[in-house]
């Protein structure tokens, strides 16, 4: 394991092997950046180089003491869009409690 530093906030390591089969990884996208929540550092996506397993994985993995920091944006961590969810959900069961459903 190679441990290097994605940003200030988060300490990753990076896999040689593919966790689950032991194979080696194959490199498919590098210096990516997390547009959807904004996770701070690069990330970069591996192939398993076994062409029966394929499975792609992101192969920087944050250290388990700073896993919290690299979703301290991502949608579960904000109590606000939880809150609306709930409500959300709530009057969708109290509507459809409500009303009559009739088969067609």
């Amino acid at each position: 394991m190679i441990y290097l530093t994605s940003s200030p906030l988060i300490k990753i390591k990076i896999l040689s092997h593919f966790a689950l089969c032991g194979q080696l990884d194959e490199p498919l996208y590098t210096d990516l950046k997390d547009s959807q929540f904004g996770a701070p550092g690069t990330w970069r996506l591996a192939k398993c180089f076994e062409r029966r397993c394929g499975l792609i994985w992101v192969n920087t993995m944050p250290l388990a003491k700073d896993i919290g920091s690299a979703y301290e944006n991502y949608y579960t961590h904000n109590n606000q869009l939880i809150e609306e969810f709930t409500c959300f959900l709530k009057h969708t069961y109290d509507t459809i409690k409500r009303s009559y459903f009739f088969p067609i």
